[in-house]
């Protein structure tokens, strides 16, 4: 028996011990530890091993042993003793050999990193309730198993377990692991703890989950990716639809699509039939995404596809969200590339009846501006597709345009954005609250787990793991090979409406002058000049136009064509591009370089009054951190070598398409 005393020693009498004491030699003191386990703690019983004999504190100095007598070592005796209370032993009685441990943390440290140590130098017993709570204590495991799932939602039980098989009861677990707790004091006594893998893991299944029910917890078919990641720490029980689909998605996209429409096939490109591919496969597996080619690369098309694919098997139209200024050419691009399509813009003062006649169409376009306006008419329409393009209106999620597009009911949905992420990861987080609200958890928790651990490489790298399914991006650099040696793209956008009313306005004194130029065509060919440069002077920028056509309240009238050019100089900057832009009016260049230097964008600029033509042309072609060459057009459209631009932005055409082209 580990607790009973044996060979107690022979006592020496006061007289005898005082008197042999300094021949006696001192004892080699071997410490023995008697552990037992209950409820409260762990108890232990500390004597001490000379030769055959063991003693407690109790003993007298001298002992007497079956080789003689033999002095106690004091010294190693209290070495014992302060080694117990450093691994947070407390005496039961001071003075007695028996100690207890009673603190969780101490009682695991004990248990797996002293007691090794402790059995090299110290002789251990254990009792039997000792060694089976110990099998008890140390790390929990977690098995995770399908309960149920349908087309939009899957439901977990997840079962934690103690090293010997007891069930943990999860609503015990998640409380404590919130406030920080990795440690549980079973009603045996025995101590489980959660690795820390497992606790982040048990954590974010809870902030993830639609709902909890003990055990259960139940997740919509957006978050598959993400659990799925999750879940491969525990042991899994599963192998459920949900599943396979993740496993799909991580395949690569298959290059053959003999789906695409007849009129399209000689359009789209390799790269953009993968494109359309990815799409429809997240839209078989009940996902979403965001579709991220580089500027160029044609992601209108690309979705326009899409629409055109599903709109034979649907009666519900689709909607794209887009700037006010690309309007008109969403239009353009599904009248030039996808004829059959019925779609629409929605403006103007008649949209009530438009959208009262939407199921007539299958895509209707209409700016984030007029859909602030008509949330309330969306209300019960549920659409197709739902693409936003230009997202970064709403990469601020507590703006009007984001909250108003979460609103919008779509059995898909879409972005379109050469640019997913440009400042912090809240951008990310608000597109996705878009696309899968809950895959990347709630604000809080995405802010805990991500924003404030950006510079934490596996964090981060756990992160784009989890989204790069769902994006598709496309650089000119990796599919240079299926582009043409030069690219052309003609951007249209609509006037707004001041600027409409002017136009209108000197369209209807050039129709009065084409009357009296019939009756006298030599004596009105510079007013009609002179028309018709005040027609491309309102369409480019009205501020170009003399006093006598401006505002009475001094109130500059916005451009239509200047805030798309805004956005176009963004997503080229954030495509890492470099351009030129040629204009006509030295005017707009300026008004374009004063915006450049509000934006703190470095640029050059050169029109007819710059005198060192070329040491601005060779800066702008050796410094790669200035984006953007402002050029007047007749000035600058001969004699400059421009090698440092791939990108040339014309904002208005010329005269002479000969010098254009030049």
């Amino acid at each position: 028996d580990a607790a009973q005393d044996t060979n107690l020693p022979a006592v020496l009498r006061p007289q005898e011990e005082a008197t042999t004491s300094e021949m006696v030699e001192v004892g080699y003191c071997r410490p023995v530890l008697s552990l037992d386990w209950n409820p409260e703690g762990i108890q232990a019983d500390l004597q001490f091993q000379y030769d055959e004999l063991r003693i407690d504190a109790s003993a007298p100095d001298i002992i007497c042993t079956e080789r003689g007598l033999l002095q106690r070592d004091p010294g190693k005796e209290k070495q014992a003793r302060q080694r117990l209370q450093e691994l947070g032993f407390t005496e039961a009685e001071p003075g007695h050999r028996g100690f207890e441990l009673e603190n969780p943390e101490l009682i695991l440290t004990f248990i797996e990193n002293s007691l090794p140590d402790l059995f090299n130098n110290w002789t251990l017993f254990y009792s039997g309730s000792f060694l089976d709570k110990r099998k008890e204590s140390g790390p929990v495991t977690v098995t995770a198993e399908t309960t149920s799932e349908n087309d939009s939602e899957f439901e977990l039980r997840l079962t934690p377990q103690s090293p010997a098989n007891q069930v943990l009861k999860l609503d015990n677990l998640l409380p404590a692991l919130t406030k920080g707790s990795r440690l549980f004091k079973m009603d045996s006594g025995a101590v489980v703890h959660v690795p820390p893998k497992i606790r982040q893991a048990l954590q974010m299944l809870a902030e993830r989950a639609k709902e909890r029910n003990n055990d259960r917890l139940k997740f919509g078919r957006y978050a598959a990716l993400p659990v799925h990641a999750t879940v491969n720490l525990f042991h899994n029980n599963t192998n459920a639809r949900w599943q396979e689909l993740c496993q799909r998605l991580q395949k690569p996209v298959d290059h053959e699509l003999n789906t695409i429409p007849t009129s399209l096939q000689g359009v789209l490109r390799d790269y953009q039939k993968d494109g359309v591919a990815w799409m429809l496969r997240l839209q078989d597996c009940g996902f979403h995404g965001i579709l991220a080619d580089e500027m160029g690369l044609g992601k209108t098309v690309q979705a326009l596809t899409l629409i055109q694919l599903q709109a034979a098997k649907s009666t519900a139209p689709s909607m794209v969200v887009c700037p006010t200024s690309l309007v008109e050419n969403w239009l353009c691009e599904a009248h030039r590339f996808t004829p059959y399509l019925n779609a629409a813009i929605i403006s103007g003062s008649d949209r009530d009846h438009q959208i009262s006649q939407l199921h007539n169409y299958d895509l209707l376009i209409t700016s984030y501006a007029l859909l602030r306006r008509d949330i309330k008419k969306y209300r019960d329409i549920r659409f197709q597709h739902l693409m936003l393009d230009e997202a970064q209106h709403i990469k601020n999620p507590d703006t009007a345009n984001a909250k108003t597009c979460k609103a919008i009911a779509a059995k898909q949905r879409w972005i379109l954005t050469g640019t997913p992420l440009e400042n912090n990861l809240r951008e990310l987080w608000s597109l996705f609250d878009f696309l899968m609200p809950g895959m990347l958890g709630n604000r809080s928790f995405f802010r805990e787990h991500y924003e404030k651990q950006a510079d934490n490489s596996a964090t981060t790298q756990q992160l784009i793991k989890q989204v790069r399914p769902f994006i598709m991006r496309r650089t000119k650099e990796k599919v240079c090979n299926q582009l043409p040696e030069k690219m052309e793209q003609l951007v249209y956008c609509d006037l707004y409406e001041q600027q409409r009313e002017i136009y209108n306005g000197l369209m209807n004194s050039a129709r009065q002058l084409l009357q009296r130029v019939q009756q006298n065509p030599a004596g009105n060919r510079m007013e009609c000049l002179s028309i018709l440069m005040r027609l491309r002077q309102v369409c480019s920028l009205p501020a170009l136009l003399p006093e006598e056509l401006q505002p009475d309240d001094g109130e500059s009238i916005p451009s239509a064509k200047m805030d798309l050019l805004k956005e176009i100089v963004y997503e080229c900057m954030d495509s890492g591009r470099r351009m030129l832009l040629f204009s006509q009016f030295t005017k707009v260049l300026q008004y374009i370089a004063e915006w450049l230097n509000a934006e703190s964008i470095n640029f050059e600029y050169l029109d007819g009054s710059t005198k060192n033509r070329m040491e601005r042309v060779n800066k702008f072609n050796t410094d790669g951190t200035i984006p953007i060459f402002l050029i007047s057009l007749k000035a600058g459209g001969t004699g400059l070598n421009l090698t440092g631009a791939d990108t040339v932005i014309h904002y208005d055409q010329w005269w002479n398409p000969m010098v254009e082209d030049q």
